[in-house]
């Protein structure tokens, strides 16, 4: 019955005309009989046969359905899992995105109206599509994961998931052969140089797709990763921050801007979320300034001005983020000031003198100066004077805004 009902459909979207599912779709239809003939629709469009299983689940929502329906409800879900794994390994596909679209509309209905049992393995693949930038995905596909990982972990079951089947047992063996020699294996500032782990460096930065994939075969796995870091807890990064971290510096320390882009998103959100003592107390302040620094500088000349655009609104935004969980309830103590004059002098005026003409990276280095002028106040005018230009497309960019350090600009204007 599906297959012929599938075809159906095929030809009278062939026709561009207005599909009518009422004379298309079975009057009656069971969960065990779409179980049953499924596995005929095979060599059929996944786009249709997708779009059709979801209309009659629908129907059938609206029916009554008996409750030897479990094992048909499993069937579907695995058959729709199975498709949302493919796209990874052919990501140039035209249609993958438009089948994950729709797999993932199918598995919200069953996961939600049928409550069809996810294990952790099938959330993890479902957290590969909550990035809507990804090529193997859409904004559609990812809401509608968003949505089947909020019906299906609560904050306890997500906390244990995301310390446990996400990065314990999936991020982790990925990124295995990428170690940054700047942290220990507990994850802490390491104050002697393993060479060792240096060479391993070096081999994941220079060596075959197998030491880093990531970045090949498995890249979807910093789209979970992503998402992980955004939906964890405050309590879950104090007892797992260890996990978090060789990730997030294998991706800020990668060279291609793609990979880079990411590591700087993730370590801004990890940062919202970290607990303001444990950049102190584990010296991984230090290491995440060291590893933010060389994106300030990522200007126009030394790199593609679409490149510098991206990475620098990133850039600015985590070592911004630093600086406030480094040195938490707005204390203005010598080392935040400190290391705050350091992004101004050698971020944001040695990005304005080297790339003046640039509009677009002027008037973003303008916007990034407003959080770290507002935070430094007064100790800002002296650094600021030496670049009147600069100076006037911050103010500009303040006037929506109100405080002592535009008072004091324009004071010492």
């Amino acid at each position: 019955m599906l297959r012929e009902t599938v075809e159906a459909w095929q030809k009278a979207a062939s026709t561009r005309n207005a599909l009518d599912s009422d004379k298309i779709l079975p009057d009656k239809c069971t969960l065990a009989n779409l179980a049953h003939d499924l596995p005929e629709c095979k060599s059929l469009p996944q786009c249709h046969v997708l779009e059709v299983l979801l209309r009659c689940l629908k129907k059938i929502k609206c029916t009554n359905r008996g409750s030897q329906d479990k094992g048909s409800i499993q069937q579907l879900a695995s058959h729709t899992i199975e498709l949302l794994g493919q796209p990874f390994s052919t990501l140039h596909s035209m249609d993958s995105p438009a089948v994950a679209e729709k797999a993932l509309d199918v598995l919200k209905c069953l996961a939600i109206d049928f409550a069809a049992p996810l294990d952790e393995k099938d959330l993890v693949c479902v957290a590969a599509y909550t990035d809507s930038q990804d090529a193997w995905t859409t904004p559609s596909a990812a809401s509608s994961s968003e949505d089947i990982l909020s019906n299906s972990l609560n904050n306890d079951t997500r906390h244990a998931f995301i310390a446990s089947a996400v990065l314990e047992h999936f991020i982790r063996p990925v990124f295995s052969r990428t170690a940054s020699n700047r942290i220990t294996s507990t994850g802490r500032k390491a104050h002697f140089i393993n060479d060792d782990k240096s060479q391993v460096t070096r081999d994941s930065v220079t060596g075959t797709t197998e030491s880093r994939p990531w970045k090949s075969t498995q890249v979807h796995a910093i789209t979970v990763f992503a998402w992980a870091v955004k939906h964890a807890s405050e309590s879950l990064i104090s007892q797992s921050w260890p996990l978090f971290t060789p990730v997030l510096l294998a991706l800020i320390d990668d060279t291609e801007t793609k990979f880079k882009k990411k590591g700087l998103v993730a370590l801004q959100d990890f940062l919202s979320r970290c607990p303001p003592h444990l950049i102190g107390n584990t010296g991984l302040g230090e290491v995440f300034e060291q590893s933010v620094f060389p994106s300030l500088l990522s200007l126009p000349g030394v790199t593609p001005e679409d490149e510098s655009l991206q990475l620098l609104g990133p850039a600015y935004n985590a070592i911004t983020e630093l600086a406030k969980t480094w040195f938490p309830n707005g204390e203005s103590t010598p080392a935040k000031m400190k290391l705050l004059i350091k992004v101004l002098r050698e971020g944001v005026l040695a990005g304005y003198w080297h790339a003046s003409e640039y509009v677009g990276v002027v008037e973003l280095l303008a916007q990034k100066s407003i959080p770290i002028i507002s935070q430094l106040g007064p100790y800002a005018v002296p650094h600021l004077k030496a670049s009147p230009g600069l100076t006037r497309a911050a103010l500009h960019a303040l006037t929506l805004h109100t405080g002592t350090s535009v008072h004091v600009l324009r004071h010492h204007d």
